[in-house]
């Protein structure tokens, strides 16, 4: 019963994997320190968990569990707004600066 339950865990790991390399490869996903967390947290936290659990319940927490870290991987898209949402800041922080030394001058 063991090697079945290794077995279907390494068909999900294979299926997760299969998965991310076509999202990399359309460019959907953006590999960095976020999508490096996200995979190491799956593989060595929650797989874990999920074959303490054991049995089918265990396996379909851990299939559940790939499929949303697909969904949560960032994108191309993710970082760009991002950058936007940066830039706005530091806009923001030099207008007022030039604020507080239009008023003093």
């Amino acid at each position: 019963m063991e090697k079945n339950i290794a077995a279907q865990y390494g068909m999900v790991t294979a299926a997760y994997f299969g998965l991310f390399m076509y999202r990399y490869n359309k460019g959907y996903v953006h590999t960095g320190k976020r999508a490096i967390i996200n995979i190491m947290v799956l593989f060595v936290v929650v797989q874990p968990l999920c074959r303490i659990i054991g049995g089918s319940n265990g396996l379909f927490m851990f299939a559940g569990m790939c499929m949303s870290s697909i969904i949560m991987l960032p994108t191309p898209q993710d970082e760009r707004r991002e950058w936007e949402r940066e830039q706005e800041k530091k806009a923001v922080v030099k207008s007022k600066k030039h604020k507080t030394k239009t008023k003093t001058s």
